[in-house]
């Protein structure tokens, strides 16, 4: 299995050595999936990220520094070696070293992605001294699969074309060439038999064959368009709806360090790998069938000329090796600048005020010039390398049509070959020399669909969270209690050891601690967007994480400090655009909440559209609305994640009655803050300064829920 990896980024190295070992002991791990496990962000992956990753992964992984940066202990612990180095822009990076031998030393150095030799002196300048052993853990389950080859994933995706749309447009193609051949053995049999025959009624028939031959022709092209649409269109529902389905079926912790611009760059990969299979593979389906059926012919009419011809073959091969290899790494950084660029993009636009706001619109500007100018340097670079093999592959093709001019004048004149049989030879040539010409640029299609395809992979092949939940039955009332909670970032310090808490039912708890103590760390993990690296969450004495996770999002909620609300009415951002919504709860909620009368005071009411993130509202009406939205299903914990934290007063205090109200109904409400006046209507506090890394429980502190506010 091949082991040269290419990082994505800068911040991919630790992934792509990671999988590089990976596929050395035989099993294919997507990129995305080592990332998320070793908890790469922008500046990139800890030491701690690289074990963690492997642990996660079924590896088993030790850290090791050998101070004075000797080799020779590196060639009894046998290869590869995952090695910490600072290379020469300065910049921490990881490599895998793959062998030692005569004072060279062969590593895989994911920048270029490929494996390269250097001295020992070299590596040694620029080794930190730190390495990684990674051996596969017996007792452990692997991603075992080899990875599928590009060609037989393209095949697989228009085999899942429920139509014969694609079979009918190839059906055209293949008309369309039949017509243009017929049409060169017209010409042959003009010249050679009706012409010097006089024969003008011979002369009319053929001429009204062909012409009923080109009108067929005509409504088959149209046809075979028609259907090309509509084959295209289906893979591209195929593709961009699997991938979206897969992006929603991730958990929310996967987006923590993803750029929604980057997310969706990955769209125009879907309609890349579409457009080479509609084109692509139509291309060298019917340039087979193009380069068999004219060579044929050609053999038929001279077998001199036709080997003469068929010599010219090697050279288009070799053509198509070399812009193949060169492609291949053109293509792969013109798609990632691309989809940095969209990135960049995205996060600007979607930050405009805050770059206004700090009259940071010239470094947002020269940020976004930098990104354009890498893209537009790598599309320059690819475009310069596909016109010079397009370039050479016309050069050739006019070689090889003058060479077989030249030849196939020289049989006529010595009467091997007639003069109509050289015209339909030439003719034909035009289908010989097209698909061998297209070559370069088929090559070039496929490596963009290929890189695409795996970046594609990257996100469809990951674990969907929730898998193996069962449904469960939650009546209300029961206690939520953490036993032995054990939790931290891949790649970052423990943040929760031996934690034990618990949640009331009918009660409301405060969290309270400084800034980094993990409080909000608690209210992801009741929400299940990451797993807890030891001990359990507990509902009533039983495993959150066994529970089907739609019943378990409708049985908890979270109301979070900065609310994401959509371009929508303020009834779909309550209901979640049913097709039935409840009218007379939303109406009940927004009343007790405040908002009843200014709902009201709107032209369209409830039907109001708030524009994009409820930008038309207030902070505070954002706020409410984002609780009457938690509470329409009717949960039985409701967390808010400092929701009042930048609140004017009479939003805060609707919140706050509200969090009341739902306690004093038999809920359970875990209030994250920071503020005094909020943990004072508390039945319990958690300190989280004193108990996340110290294994104490929540203890009562306060029975001041009747507080009037």
């Amino acid at each position: 299995m091949k082991t040269d990896i290419k990082q994505h980024d800068v911040s991919d190295c630790a992934a792509a050595v990671i999988c590089s070992v990976a596929r050395y002991y035989g099993r294919d791990i997507p990129l995305t999936a080592i990332r998320e496990a070793s908890g790469t962000s922008s500046l990139g992956t800890s030491i701690k990220g690289v074990l963690d990753a492997c642990t996660t992964l079924g590896f088993r992984a030790g850290g090791y520094r050998s101070p004075d940066k000797d080799f020779a202990p590196l060639r009894k612990m046998g290869f590869p070696i995952v090695l910490h180095i600072v290379n020469r822009r300065g910049d921490l990076h990881f490599v895998v070293l793959y062998g030692l031998k005569n004072g060279k030393a062969t590593i895989m150095d994911p920048a270029p992605g490929r494996h390269i030799r250097i001295s020992e002196a070299e590596l040694r300048e620029m080794w930190t001294g730190y390495l990684i052993i990674i051996t596969p853990d017996p007792g452990k389950a692997f991603f075992s699969k080899r990875p599928v080859s590009p060609l037989k994933q393209l095949v697989t995706i228009l085999a899942s074309i429920k139509s014969n749309d694609f079979s009918l447009a190839l059906l055209g193609s293949f008309f369309s060439i039949f017509t243009g051949i017929v049409t060169a053995v017209f010409l042959q049999k003009t010249i050679d038999s009706i012409l010097p025959g006089g024969d003008l009624s011979a002369l009319a028939k053929a001429v009204a064959l062909m012409t009923a031959l080109a009108l067929c022709g005509l409504v088959v092209g149209f046809l075979r368009v028609i259907y090309a649409l509509r084959a295209g269109l289906r893979i591209d529902g195929n593709l961009i709806l699997g991938y979206l389905r897969s992006l929603f079926r991730l958990p929310a912790g996967f987006f923590a360090h993803r750029g929604a611009g980057e997310l969706n760059s990955r769209i125009a990969d879907a309609v890349k790998v579409r457009s080479f299979l509609t084109e692509g593979i139509t291309s060298i389906v019917t340039g087979f069938f193009m380069l068999s059926a004219s060579f044929a012919l050609m053999f038929h009419y001279n077998w001199r000329l036709a080997l003469f011809t068929a010599a010219f073959i090697p050279l288009y091969v070799l053509l198509f090796i070399i812009s193949d290899q060169v492609n291949r790494k053109v293509k792969r950084e013109v798609i990632e600048s691309a989809a940095a660029f969209e990135e960049k993009s995205v996060e600007s636009i979607s930050s405009i005020r805050t770059i206004k706001y700090f009259d940071r619109q010239g470094s947002g500007y020269l940020a976004l010039e930098r990104r354009y100018a890498e893209l537009s340097g790598n599309i320059y670079r690819g475009g310069k390398w596909l016109d010079i093999f397009a370039t050479a592959g016309d050069g050739l093709n006019t070689a090889m049509l003058l060479s077989v001019l030249a030849f196939g004048a020289s049989l006529v004149m010595r009467g091997s070959l007639t003069a109509g049989e050289l015209v339909s030879f030439y003719s034909l040539m035009a289908y010989f020399s097209s698909p061998l010409g297209q070559l370069a640029s088929i090559s070039d299609g496929y490596n963009e669909a290929k890189i695409s395809l795996e970046r594609l992979r990257d996100i469809t092949c990951l674990d969907p969270e929730g898998e193996g939940c069962i449904p469960f039955p939650l009546e209300g009332g029961e206690a939520l209690e953490f036993r032995d909670v054990d939790f931290s970032y891949p790649g970052s310090p423990p943040l929760l050891e031996k934690f034990n808490a618990t949640f009331p039912a009918g009660s409301i708890t405060a969290i309270r601690g400084e800034s980094g103590c993990g409080k909000s760390s608690l209210a992801a993990l009741l929400m299940r967007d990451y797993k807890v690296n030891s001990g359990k969450i507990l509902v009533g004495g039983n495993d959150i994480s066994i529970i089907d996770l739609g019943q378990w999002r409708d049985y908890i909620t979270i109301v979070p400090q900065e609310p994401s609300l959509m371009n929508l009415s303020i009834l779909d951002n309550i209901t979640g655009g049913g097709s039935e919504p409840d009218i007379k709860r939303v109406a009940e909620l927004l009343d007790e909440l405040g908002m009843k009368e200014f709902v009201t005071s709107l032209p369209t009411g409830l039907l109001t559209v708030i524009g994009e993130r409820g930008a038309l509202l207030s902070g505070g009406q954002r706020q409410r609305i984002a609780l009457a939205r938690a509470l329409y299903r009717n949960p039985k914990v409701l967390i808010l994640d400092e929701a009042t934290s930048s609140l004017d007063e009479e939003s805060q205090q609707y919140i706050l009655r509200k969090a009341i109200s739902f306690r004093d109904a038999g809920g359970t409400v875990i209030m994250i803050t920071h503020r005094s006046d909020n943990a004072a209507i508390a039945d319990y506090t958690i300190d989280m300064n004193e108990c996340a890394l110290a294994g104490h429980f929540a203890e009562a502190r306060n029975t001041n829920s009747a507080l009037t506010i």
